[in-house]
């Protein structure tokens, strides 16, 4: 296929950009952009929800629920904000005014940055991804490793404190988050989610959509259940406070709205016909009234 006509334009340090051979309306590498309205929907909510959909009921009985609620609206638009000014910036590179192309969240900082600032951006955005790849891996073996316990057993190769195969029927530790306990174990939970991710992991990400809408109803179904369960049973042994002292809320809530960093890959993804600034407002609006409801 052929690349877009080279386009070139200064930026405010005064740099000429000269953009060659990264902009493709067609790629036999990518494909065609396939994502369409309701790949987009699910996508974006995803990844909105899925971060704090373990860690913002603790945000909120450590912080109260008012200002937790109000940490939640504050961050959703704000993070709504930048998504619709990154992809504003997208339409600034030569040959991608009408996102006919490619171009991914490192090359415009790179394009429109300092130096210094690029590779200070670059480290954090690849921190980030790690950080958030890092938390959902963890949460999602422990959560299996629940699961399996519930169903008989959990399994694990301990490598500390005492190394070997070990199978518990209960929790080593009550109340940890780690039916193991404090040892350092690699779970079969944690295998189970390394075999099934690796491989998505060579995907693009409009093959991934399938496995995206799955998740969203998966997560639906989670929300559905956890509603009806505390809808009938109301009397809790420590109620949610109105307020408190600890300031965890900022933190558990300012890490579930980084779904920013993935709208280019989006953008790079979806469909011409495919509106972005609505599609990013009402997707925060549902991650807003499900982040309210669910705890």
């Amino acid at each position: 296929e052929t690349p877009c006509q080279v386009g070139k334009m200064s930026n405010r340090a005064g740099r000429t950009i000269t953009r060659e051979s990264t902009i493709y309306i067609k790629d036999e590498a990518f494909g065609e952009k396939t994502i369409g309205s309701i790949g987009s929907y699910v996508l974006l909510i995803n990844n909105i929800t899925g971060p704090g959909l373990v860690v913002l009921p603790l945000a909120f009985q450590q912080s109260g629920f008012i200002v937790t609620t109000l940490l939640v609206g504050i961050f959703g638009v704000l993070s709504a904000i930048c998504c619709c000014l990154l992809a504003e910036s997208m339409t600034k590179i030569p040959g991608n005014e009408l996102f006919g192309g490619r171009v991914e969240f490192t090359y415009l900082v790179k394009q429109f940055l300092p130096r210094r600032a690029y590779v200070t951006i670059f480290a954090l955005f690849i921190t980030s991804l790690v950080s958030t790849n890092i938390s959902s891996i963890v949460q999602s073996g422990q959560v299996l490793d629940q699961a399996l316990l519930e169903a008989g057993r959990a399994c694990a190769l301990e490598l500390y404190p005492n190394p070997g195969f070990t199978c518990i029927t209960n929790p080593e530790v009550e109340g940890s988050n780690s039916v193991f306990g404090d040892s350092f174990v690699i779970s079969v939970g944690y295998l189970v989610i390394l075999v099934v991710s690796i491989p998505m992991g060579y995907l693009n990400l409009d093959d991934n959509i399938l496995v995206q809408i799955l998740s969203f109803l998966g997560l639906m179904i989670i929300c559905v259940i956890w509603v009806v369960y505390f809808a009938n049973n109301t009397k809790l042994d420590q109620p949610v406070p109105p307020t408190a002292s600890s300031a965890a809320a900022f933190g558990y809530v300012f890490f579930n709205y980084s779904f920013v960093i993935t709208i280019p890959s989006w953008i790079n993804e979806k469909k011409s016909d495919v509106k972005i600034n609505s599609t990013i407002w009402w997707t925060t609006f549902v991650g807003i009234a499900y982040d309210t409801v669910r705890p």
